[in-house]
């Protein structure tokens, strides 16, 4: 079998969402053109093409590739592969912005007799789509004529006209009205989507667990969470603080991967300027001019204070971090539009109260360039939508006050992605850590009256809907 990957459109839908093509997106540290290989080579197919937009090759190791015309529909797109239809043997086209199952893998790999189109007829879990999902088709040499008569006959139209023509159907039928016509197999539900739009992308981390969020014990066994917390050259005990610290690399690491120049707020003595130095950032740390009433121990007033051991070598951390003492209520107007990423831990809960609060998270999203990530985390009231903390050196947000911050946010053309506020049921999670606190289990405490856990919040600064 020969399998042909797609990945020849505009991406005008997906925008430049991560400020890459969407073939090239990274899902577990994997682009999802490159995963597509690797399923396909560990189901025996090593002849595989890749069908690429003029302007943009894709240079992928064990590959041919084909162009595609220049703005081509999809299924004018189909019709060029034409020359790289297998001529004796089965020909698999397989779309390349699509995050594969293993189990998709294996039935888009296995054998069958005739033209045979795979896509899901149902909602996705994954990404929120409310509809039919088309993946890839696979055909035999005795096809190839009356396959390409289907995508003429589509015209402009996407993958499903050209189904619908090969079946002989109605080109306009709806996807959603298409059913098994005796030339469909089914794929599962089973987090196999495509991603056209950013939301489809942000949706498929919030199903994996990876978007914005309350912490959860069920973290510390995901395959993700060991490997940052190594990095981090932290303890990993079962600490609120600690999933913080985890939480916020890896959502780095799901969106910029490496690189990129970083601001972070109120970093104290934490690890991540380190770490962020270590995956070759341009860094700025940055804490208040004074310790106020926090402790010493967690106030850092220079560059060496910031802690770096077995976490980053010395000449890379001068090289890569600089310090600045900044207020977070006032922030220089010399920062705007210079960062890639900014960050705070536990720390815009303590600059005034909830407005002053909300305030600096709206503000600071100017220090972002377009399509720029911020990643913060704060305290999450469990409790209560009404009664809260609320004091000029604490405050506990509400689900009211999130709701706000979406609202302003996006009133200057920024996005605060969706947040899963459902805690988890198990041990730890249900504990709830009462003063004296301890170190293991504290996901959740109680202060004042109130429950309390930590939330990641992740938003993009001038994101444009779909």
């Amino acid at each position: 079998m020969r399998a042909i990957i797609t990945a020849a459109g505009s991406g005008s839908r997906w925008s430049n969402y991560l400020g890459q093509r969407k073939h090239l997106v990274r899902v577990d540290g994997e682009r999802l053109i490159d995963r597509i290989c690797r399923l396909l080579r560990r189901h025996g197919i090593t002849d595989i093409w890749v069908s690429h937009h003029p302007q943009h090759p894709y240079d992928i190791p064990g590959t041919q590739s084909i162009v595609a015309p220049l703005e081509a529909s999809n299924a004018m797109a189909r019709l060029a592969t034409r020359p790289a239809w297998h001529p004796t043997d089965r020909t698999l086209v397989i779309l390349g912005d699509v995050w594969l199952s293993e189990e998709a893998a294996r039935i888009m790999t296995s054998d069958y007799v005739g033209w045979t189109h795979f896509a899901r007829l149902s909602p996705s879990a994954a990404t929120g789509k409310p509809g039919a999902e088309m993946f890839g088709c696979s055909f035999g040499p005795e096809d190839h004529d009356v396959y390409a008569d289907a995508l003429h006959r589509a015209g402009p139209g996407s993958d499903w006209p050209a189904y619908c023509a090969f079946v002989g159907k109605p080109v306009d039928t709806e996807p959603n009205d298409i059913r098994d016509w005796g030339h469909h197999v089914e794929i599962p539900d089973d987090g196999t989507d495509d991603f056209d739009f950013a939301d489809d992308f942000e949706r498929f981390m919030f199903y994996r667990g990876r978007g914005p969020r309350i912490v959860r014990a069920s973290d510390w066994r995901e395959p993700w969470f060991a490997p940052r917390v190594r990095e981090l050259n932290l303890l990993p005990k079962m600490h609120r603080k600690v999933w913080e610290h985890a939480a916020i690399t890896q959502a780095y690491k799901d969106r910029l991967h490496r690189g990129g120049r970083g601001l972070g707020f109120g970093v104290g003595r934490e690890p991540l300027p380190a770490w962020f130095a270590a995956q070759e950032a341009q860094v700025l740390a940055t804490d208040r001019p004074d310790p106020g009433v926090w402790q010493e121990r967690q106030h850092a007033t220079g560059l060496l204070e910031l802690k770096h051991e077995g976490i980053c070598n010395h000449a890379d951390f001068l090289k890569r971090v600089t310090y600045q003492a900044l207020d977070m209520r006032q922030i220089p107007a010399e920062l705007r539009g210079q960062f890639d990423f900014t960050w705070s831990t536990s720390c815009f809960e303590h600059v005034g109260g909830i407005k002053a609060g909300l305030d600096f998270f709206v503000n600071q999203m100017a220090c972002l360039k377009p399509g720029g990530f911020s990643f913060h985390t704060t305290e999450y009231n469990l409790l209560s939508n009404d009664a809260t903390i609320n004091g000029p050196d604490l405050c506990l947000f509400r689900q009211r006050d999130l709701a706000e911050l979406t609202q302003r946010l996006e009133a200057q053309g920024d996005r605060l992605w969706p947040i899963n506020l459902v805690g988890g049921t198990e041990r730890e999670d249900v504990y709830v850590d009462e003063p004296p606190f301890q170190i293991d289990p504290h996901l959740r405490l109680k202060l004042g009256g109130q429950t309390f856990t930590s939330v990641l919040l992740i938003a993009a600064r001038q994101w444009r809907t779909a």
